[in-house]
């Protein structure tokens, strides 16, 4: 990843969620999300049993985070890796212009689970026009490496005079 974007794997490596820093307004940085996944091949042609595959690229080129919920983010991935405290995000910047993005970790029982994986699950809403939910299982490996991404991120300052971000 470079020092502008982040992400969240899922503890199989078949999925993600990706989040590139763009440009800072106000409190609010500009984004372009990504939520991919893989998955055993469907296709109708052939013996493709066991083949792992594009499943679905979900991307989002223009959402606006709030720096704040960003920062706050990172101490919840923080607290969940360290202390196992779900935790449930709003990320949206005021100036959204109606979007919203929700992350978080916590049980879901539509999952099988294993002591230290968890759902991740991402909401994201842009009026009445579109709605999706994401989710898939994360360990607290995988929130530690989205921890240190997303404080480089933070860190590396998006041409601010501010840019202590974390800590």
């Amino acid at each position: 990843m470079s020092k502008r974007s982040w992400s969240i794997p899922s503890n199989r490596g078949w999925e993600v969620f990706t989040c590139e820093l763009l440009q800072d307004a106000g409190s609010s940085t500009l984004c372009d999300i990504t939520v991919q996944g893989q998955y055993m091949s469907r296709s109708l042609v052939g013996d493709t049993s066991g083949e792992i595959v594009p499943d679905f690229d979900v991307r989002l080129p223009q959402v606006r985070l709030d720096r704040r919920s960003l920062r706050d983010l990172h101490a919840d991935l923080v607290s969940w890796r360290e202390e196992g405290k779900y935790f449930s995000r709003q990320l949206e910047g005021s100036d959204a212009g109606g979007q919203k993005l929700r992350l978080y970790v916590g049980p879901n029982d539509r999952f099988v689970r294993e002591v230290g994986k968890e759902a991740l699950g991402i909401e994201y809403r842009s009026g009445l026009a579109m709605s999706a939910t994401w989710q898939f299982l994360i360990d607290q490996s995988c929130a530690g490496m989205a921890a240190e991404e997303l404080a480089a991120c933070l860190e590396s300052n998006l041409d601010r005079p501010d840019a202590k971000l974390i800590g």
